[in-house]
């Protein structure tokens, strides 16, 4: 799932934590800017199994995260 609209702030497991709520989440990947090190504002959260990101994608889309509403849809895959 790619969850787009997050505060610099925001933890990988900020994300992972908000997002276990619809399933059991298998990886989190945040991507930082690597010169400052800062979060970049989106990240993929991977579950062990395709209804659960679907449930994600329903439940997390507009939700808000840190002050923050989240854009969440399906990751192209890797």
């Amino acid at each position: 799932v790619f969850v787009g609209g997050l505060a610099s702030s925001t933890t990988s497991e900020d994300v992972k934590k908000a997002f276990a709520k619809c399933g059991r989440v298998t990886d989190c990947y945040l991507p930082t800017d690597r010169e400052t090190g800062d979060a970049r504002g989106f990240a993929f959260v991977t579950f062990e199994v395709m209804s659960e990101a679907e449930e994600a994608i329903a439940k997390m889309d507009g939700a808000e995260l840190d002050g923050r509403m989240l854009k969440a849809v399906q990751a192209p895959d890797r």
